[in-house]
């Protein structure tokens, strides 16, 4: 007998295969590593408590990071998480001295200073 076909499963199947894509990706982990970064969720942050609003918003972001890292595991890509992350430091760490290198830099017909 076949099992029940119900909206929320079908609807979790799409998710999964959606994730999966994504992961395959570079552009696809950059994407989920940021989100994760954004919602505060990995690397964990401090969040702004200073007012019911502002922490009613962090919260709301947050729960959006933690659903994302639930359904990563749940999709059985807990391995790919680890390796998404050291991915994103890598090109974070590489963006930031790319920048550092070209601070202060001047060219002036052909002349760096």
């Amino acid at each position: 007998m076949d099992k029940p076909i119900s909206f929320e499963g079908l609807r979790w199947e799409k998710d999964r295969d959606s994730l999966v894509d994504l992961l395959g990706q570079p552009g696809g982990r950059w994407f989920i590593a940021r989100l994760l970064e954004i919602c505060g969720v990995w690397p964990p942050r401090a969040s702004d408590w200073s007012s019911e609003r502002s922490a009613a918003i962090e919260e709301g972001a947050r729960r959006v990071g933690i659903r994302l890292f639930r359904d990563l595991k749940m999709a059985g890509k807990e391995d790919a998480l680890g390796e998404l992350i050291a991915e994103y430091r890598e090109t974070v760490a590489w963006m930031e001295e790319t920048v550092k290198k070209k601070r202060g830099v001047c060219s002036y017909e052909g002349f760096s200073f």
